[in-house]
């Protein structure tokens, strides 16, 4: 029975990165999520090295029925919420979440570094959005995943957190940095920051 499971989810998780290039966007919309597991398996299209992408995925019998992201282009954070007010924007979320008929949370973000292990800020962070979550809904809380490559981590509702292996062949973050001749160099005025510019301009190898 967990075998079919996992196939079925390879199956999925195939489909929905030969999606991504073509696309350049997927959604988990109305995909089934039992448990961190799974959604630490087929949240790996929004694996990236360049900036940390928070989400809060919301499910209804295990479907995926609501997503919001946030993102602030960081390397090493992003914020939990948009606009000036806190409160406000978690009132928004929690009624688009009643209008979907949502019965389960699930947060998710990932970092760039290549490792899963969550910082302090990360599990507060998870603690004080569950006080407040859980003082406006009956919503379930089905953890807080933090993806990698081959191994994630998942944040308990008290802010306490295991690491734990993704059973499937994935690829390394650390493998998809590609080396470029201008990695190490010193940028110290203006004038020089303009002639590598225009290198790259012509350069194949750009990104």
């Amino acid at each position: 029975m967990m075998r079919d499971k996992i196939n079925k989810l390879r199956e999925v998780r195939h489909d929905l990165l030969a999606e991504l290039p073509q696309n350049e966007s997927v959604s988990l919309l109305g995909l089934q999520i039992s448990d961190h597991h799974d959604l630490a398996l087929l949240s790996e299209v929004y694996r990236s090295p360049r900036y940390e992408t928070f989400h809060y995925l919301f499910t209804r019998n295990t479907k995926v029925v609501g997503v919001t992201a946030i993102c602030c282009r960081k390397v090493n954070g992003t914020t939990v919420f948009t606009g000036d007010n806190q409160d406000e924007f978690l009132e928004e979320l929690m009624a688009r979440s009643s209008k979907v008929k949502a019965d389960c949370v699930y947060f998710l973000h990932n970092h760039p570094s290549g490792n899963p292990t969550p910082s302090t800020k990360d599990c507060k962070a998870t603690e004080k959005l569950l006080e407040i979550l859980f003082l406006k809904s009956s919503l379930q809380f089905g953890g807080h995943v933090v993806i990698n490559s081959t191994q994630y981590s998942v944040i308990q509702a008290d802010g306490s957190y295991k690491t734990l292996p993704i059973n499937y062949q994935s690829y390394n973050i650390a493998e998809m940095r590609q080396g470029h001749s201008f990695f190490g160099k010193k940028i110290s005025r203006p004038e020089e920051l303009a002639s590598y510019a225009k290198i790259l301009q012509k350069s194949e190898d750009s990104f």
